[in-house]
């Protein structure tokens, strides 16, 4: 589960890159979408697991 959680995280920031430099195509916006869409998806049918993903994150 982390390392899906960390594979959006990359591929939100390198999407990010890509739109910071105006790079052509709509596929960067996927890995944007995909991150908070999931992310949505997970803290509406479970909001508390949220909180323990990032508490175990931080331990």
């Amino acid at each position: 589960m982390i390392s899906g959680f960390g594979a959006l995280l990359i591929g939100m920031f390198c999407s990010f890159g890509a739109m910071y430099k105006n790079e052509k195509g709509k596929s960067k916006f996927l890995a944007v979408a995909a991150f908070f869409l999931l992310s949505f998806i997970l803290v509406w049918n479970e909001p508390f697991q949220i909180v323990r993903l990032l508490t175990w994150m931080k331990n």
